[in-house]
């Protein structure tokens, strides 16, 4: 995977998390894609 394709992958990540959590929820842990692709699940803290 090239850098271009990394960055291109950590947006879309990025992109879908916030729209479906919102800024507070847009963490680190939430925006690591898991290897099946699926966003990590909100922790309840």
């Amino acid at each position: 995977m090239s850098k271009a394709d990394t960055i291109d992958a950590l947006m879309e990540s990025a992109i879908h998390v916030f729209s479906r959590y919102g800024y507070e929820g847009a963490s680190l842990f939430h925006a690591a894609p898991r290897r099946s692709g699926r966003v990590a699940p909100r922790r309840a803290d």
